[in-house]
């Protein structure tokens, strides 16, 4: 169990027994683990540390294996459901959501469309072949295609505005 908040985030460990060993991990935004439970990825808010990293978990806690600074803040991060695959949204500085590869604990760009202003959340239906973002401004959802063989993010296409703003989107299990 992970808990985020503006000034700290902790590691939860609940086990058997319910006892809690608890790990604190600063100025995150969002975090999301793996699809198969072995890695956790954290998106920073602020620019004082490297805005998206990877942890591995292991027997002695967890292990940071991989990161990647935009040099700015980083809101959203989301496993592709394949878990090679994450996504990130952007803020008005780094202006992009942004695919990366994880393969044998390395961190590899992919491609990115670019946004207009602040993206609030990413989010990969479920099928892994569509990643959508939702973005501050006018409250506009774009979604692009995603070739998992060719790892090609295709064009970023307006699905929707919803003036006053939005926050949050979710998909249906169909992938619709």
């Amino acid at each position: 169990l992970v808990a985020t908040s503006w000034a700290i985030s902790e590691i939860v460990d609940l086990n058997e027994s319910i006892s809690v060993d608890v790990q604190p991990i600063n100025n995150l935004r969002n975090v999301d683990w793996s699809p198969d439970g072995k890695y956790l990825a954290t998106a920073s808010q602020d620019g004082t540390t490297k805005n998206l990293e990877i942890y591995r978990k292991d027997s002695s806690g967890m292990t940071r294996v991989a990161f990647y600074d935009f040099g700015g803040a980083v809101p959203d991060v989301e496993w592709h459901p394949s878990g090679k695959f994450l996504a990130t949204s952007g803020d008005s500085t780094t202006a992009r959501t942004t695919v990366f590869s994880f393969e044998n604990e390395v961190l590899s760009t992919v491609g990115w469309y670019k946004i207009a202003s602040y993206s609030y959340a990413v989010s990969w239906s479920p099928d892994g072949k569509f990643l959508a973002n939702i973005e501050d401004s006018g409250g506009i959802l774009r979604v692009a295609p995603f070739d998992v063989d060719t790892k090609i993010l295709g064009e970023a296409k307006v699905a929707g505005s919803y003036p006053g703003g939005t926050r949050g989107f979710g998909w249906h299990s169909s992938g619709k």
